[in-house]
């Protein structure tokens, strides 16, 4: 026999074996989260004057997908729903620099998520159960995206009348995103499956805020934002 076809067969056999050792596992997952903006202005890099980001409830949920080479490491990668978004406050100050509004927005953006990773796992701590950590990255694809804001009523004398609008154009996201994401948790396995419980950060790599749309609207200021959330991470593999 060819000896190159040989050592790939042997090699072929080895591969099947530390595969068949963890083998394929599928899960679904639930992940609340509490999302974080980081708005800067595009051309400086630096924080804007006056404007202020509040943390925002959000939540994914979707199917995992382990494929195991060997005891302790898998790749892992799956299909998620990811409902994330910011809310800000920008103060409107007179010629004296008196505040006399404030400006609220909130923003919400769905996405498909896909992460892709090493899924590391420890041996046996106790019956049944792992320590498990994460290291890898997903690629976002913002589907929807939704904004409701205060604007001042021009129709009326006073400036203290604001109206309260909204809009769901996605052109004002980016299509395609991506975060980094680490995380670490426990495997608790039964004879009817095994139940995750861990947390998670996903770092924003990209502004999801759409530069080229702001300039067609003639801004003044571009704003550049990265979205990131912390997770706490339920899911279960069958």
């Amino acid at each position: 026999m060819n000896k190159k076809l040989y050592s790939a067969l042997i090699l072929g056999f080895l591969a099947t074996g530390l595969f068949a050792q963890e083998g394929v596992k599928f899960g679904i997952r639930v992940s609340p989260g509490i999302n974080l903006a980081q708005i800067v202005n595009d051309s400086s890099k630096l924080k804007i004057d006056g404007l202020l980001t509040q943390a925002k409830m959000g939540i994914a949920t979707g199917l995992m997908l382990n494929f195991g080479f060997s005891e302790t490491a898998a790749l892992h990668t799956g299909l998620h729903i990811l409902n994330r978004g910011y809310k800000s406050a920008t103060d409107v100050t007179d010629t004296a620099d008196v505040v006399i509004a404030t400006l609220e927005s909130n923003q919400s953006i769905m996405a498909v998520e896909i992460p892709l990773g090493i899924r590391l796992r420890s041996p046996e701590i106790g019956t049944g159960i792992f320590i498990t950590a994460f290291f890898g990255g997903a690629a976002e694809l913002n589907i929807k995206n939704k904004r409701v804001y205060d604007e001042f009523d021009t129709s009326t004398a006073t400036i203290d009348d604001l109206l309260q609008l909204e809009t769901r154009d996605i052109k004002e996201v980016n299509l395609v995103t991506a975060s980094f994401v680490v995380g670490a948790g426990v495997d608790w396995e039964f004879d009817w499956g095994t139940l995750v419980m861990g947390a998670s950060y996903h770092g924003g790599l990209m502004n999801i805020l759409n530069k080229g749309h702001q300039e067609d609207l003639n801004l003044t200021t571009i704003l550049n934002g990265k979205l990131s959330y912390i997770a706490l991470d339920l899911g279960y593999f069958f």
